[in-house]
């Protein structure tokens, strides 16, 4: 299918009938699915549109901060070729358009960061539209400083064009997780200015996927935050807090920590990263 590939060109937009063409079939209705996979090839081709006609199931599909966030077929049939994707060597490729009965632009190759495996309602996907890689080249995190201020002005160009660029990724992060949890992810706090996107396994330990996968982070207030970033507090299998010894009871009752505290929900991309995070972080930077 490398040949079907070289003849389009990414950010072009393609009528489902030449699409088809392409790949030799006869009809468009071979490819009228949102789940492609041509025989005898590696390839997975997805077809998405975002806003659909009335008429049909009206999956939750759309493309934000460079990722596309998508719901599997309502009937699985695809969702454990995607999750294994990588694994088995296949390339999955997007087309995507914003209204129904438009031509699709071609999106190029699409990377999966994660996916929540449902019974009774299709499968969530989040898939990366760059490889991760070249994203951490373009969205080097930094602490950021004010660019009115006479520390910024004092650097050199290029300089601050970096520095202009330190929370690209950050931000793109913090809003994959207000997606994800909506509010705080144990206090249930809904006013979002109050609230930190929190890496469980930190920047600094993960690798390039992991940096920016949504489901290594929590949304926290920041007495939470503070406190799990440091190694105070960690969150077990099932959610519940886990309190270290060297947090006062003084100090927890101040900030509202107890033991009744837990996460709203534990989704099954968490699991690895809070385990992680108990295993690793909790009770030893605090010590």
């Amino acid at each position: 299918m490398q040949s079907f590939l070289e003849k389009l060109t990414i950010g072009k937009a393609y009528e489902r009938p030449h699409i088809a063409s392409l790949l030799g079939y006869a009809s468009y209705r071979a490819i009228a699915k949102g789940v492609v996979t041509p025989s005898s090839s590696n390839l997975i081709i997805l077809f998405v549109t975002k806003e659909k006609q009335t008429s049909l199931t009206q999956y939750n599909d759309y493309i934000d901060g460079g990722f596309l966030y998508w719901e599997g077929e309502a009937r699985h049939g695809s969702d454990d070729r995607i999750k294994t994707a990588a694994d088995n060597g296949d390339e999955i490729v997007l087309f995507y358009r914003n209204r129904h009965h438009s031509p699709f632009v071609y999106m190029g190759h699409i990377f999966l960061t994660d996916c929540i495996k449902r019974i009774d309602k299709p499968s969530e996907f989040i898939f990366s539209l760059t490889p991760v890689e070249a994203v951490i080249e373009k969205t080097v995190i930094y602490e950021t400083i004010d660019q009115n201020s006479s520390e910024f002005l004092a650097l050199r160009e290029t300089d601050r064009e970096q520095l202009t660029k330190t929370r690209v990724g950050q931000n793109h992060f913090r809003k994959n997780l207000i997606k994800i949890w909506g509010k705080c992810s144990v206090t249930g706090v809904e006013n979002l200015e109050f609230l930190h996107a929190s890496h469980i396994k930190p920047w600094r330990e993960s690798n390039n996927e992991e940096r920016l996968n949504p489901f290594n982070g929590l949304l926290l207030n920041p007495a939470l935050d503070t406190a799990f970033d440091k190694g105070f507090i960690g969150f077990d299998p099932t959610g519940k807090i886990v309190i270290s010894n060297n947090l006062t009871r003084d100090d927890a009752e101040k900030m509202a920590i107890s033991d009744r505290l837990k996460l709203r929900q534990i989704y099954p991309g968490n699991q690895q990263y809070l385990s992680y995070h108990l295993e690793n972080l909790f009770d030893k930077i605090a010590a």
